[in-house]
């Protein structure tokens, strides 16, 4: 009879990850779960405490880039107390996360495997059973005029991509390190079905992301020759020049594929008037910004119901912690991408930028750092690097 033994560092960590990470329809469901959330920040404070603040690089760099937004946020006091909590809370659970996945790697993996494998198969069941929509929000413009929106487990159509990124991602690494052929199917039907539920939902961003993921991850897995990797310094050059031509309007060399491709406007379905209206308080404060905001906030100050954030998480962080803010990320993705490069495992190297190149790609259309599960995901393709990284050596020196 096998001994099955579960530690207690597994059950803790598995719990605040249920809480912190549940879904927003499940929560707005269950109120016992924003009091539990309440719960959890104050076990996450002592289990911090109680593993000595232990932090890596990337942990460290993380931290202080969410200690300035808690500050800024409530010295400008444009966010509630409420959302700053928020805020705190996402630190906090980033720090118990790194901690996990610094210490004990390979069950921190497992763990967010089997959640974030439920929640994504849940999610898509949802899609194809719900075809209108869990819910629906309707936002009334005028008298004469209303729209409807739908929502799933993950939220609307744009929500669910950075759930399906991370998903793919740790379906590849649990392959990886157990080499298992269930695990090798697994990750290809999550590959398959969060393509096919994207096209099904019509969230264009997020369908570019996939494709994009899916095709990078089988391409740089199945290469049989080692020599083409992604130069991220070549990817960063190309992504900011065309950041800087939307932003500039010089965007007319990319129609054919707005147009064909996405089935969108030039204007990328009315962001562009968040992108100039955010512009215009950017440059009002440039600096420090106007403070975190909140969704009441953001439709009164760029004048409309429908725009609840920048649309872009480069304006949205110029717009919100200005320079500062902006220059500290920059210093998070530096840690992150010299992690990457480091390790001598190239096929996960390669793999990991692919996916942080695609949650490049969804930055800029939408304010996916506002999303736990982003950070989650980023936070993952340092450690694995690191992993394999360290287990690479170790071949190096038995063999």
């Amino acid at each position: 009879m096998t001994n099955f033994r579960v530690s207690k560092n597994s059950i803790i960590f598995t719990f605040f990850t249920l809480i912190i990470l549940m879904p927003a329809y499940i929560a707005d469901q269950l109120s016992i779960i924003k009091m539990l959330s309440n719960v959890v920040a104050v076990c996450m404070v002592l289990f911090i405490i109680k593993e000595r603040v232990k932090l890596s690089k990337f942990g460290m760099t993380v931290s202080v880039y969410y200690l300035y937004i808690v500050i800024n946020g409530f010295l400008h006091g444009q966010g509630e107390i409420h959302f700053l909590i928020s805020t705190v809370k996402m630190l906090l659970f980033l720090c118990v996360v790194d901690i996990a996945l610094t210490k004990r790697y390979e069950k921190t993996i497992s763990i967010l495997y089997v959640i974030f494998l439920i929640v994504t198969i849940v999610d898509i069941l949802s899609v194809f059973l719900f075809p209108d929509g869990l819910y629906q929000t309707t936002t009334t413009w005028n008298q004469w005029s209303s729209s409807v929106i739908e929502g799933w487990l993950l939220g609307n159509k744009n929500n669910h991509i950075v759930w399906y990124l991370t998903t793919i991602y740790l379906s590849y690494i649990k392959y990886r390190m157990t080499g298992l052929k269930k695990h090798e199917v697994t990750w290809y039907l999550v590959m398959l079905f969060t393509l096919v539920t994207v096209i099904r939902i019509q969230s264009s961003t997020s369908i570019v992301a996939t494709i994009i993921a899916d095709i990078g991850i089988l391409y740089f897995h199945f290469r049989k020759r080692q020599r083409i990797h992604v130069n991220m310094v070549m990817v960063g050059s190309v992504y900011a020049i065309i950041q800087i031509a939307i932003f500039m309007g010089s965007i007319t060399f990319l129609q054919p594929i707005i147009n064909g491709l996405l089935g969108k406007d030039l204007t990328f379905s009315g962001r562009a008037t968040a992108w100039m209206n955010a512009g215009i308080y950017i440059c009002q404060k440039p600096v420090f910004g106007w403070g975190q905001m909140t969704e009441e906030s953001s439709r009164r100050l760029l004048g409309s119901v429908a725009l609840v954030n920048a649309h872009n998480q480069w304006l949205q962080i110029l717009w919100e912690g200005g320079i500062i803010q902006l220059l500290l990320l920059f210093v998070v993705f530096a840690v992150l991408i010299r992690k990457i490069q480091e390790c001598k495992e190239k096929e996960i190297s390669d793999i990991s930028i692919i996916l942080f190149t695609v949650v490049l790609i969804a930055m800029a259309f939408e304010v996916e750092l506002g999303n736990l599960v982003s950070w989650v995901l980023i936070a993952l393709c340092y450690h694995t690097n690191s992993y394999f990284d360290k287990y690479e050596e170790k071949a190096e020196i038995l063999a």
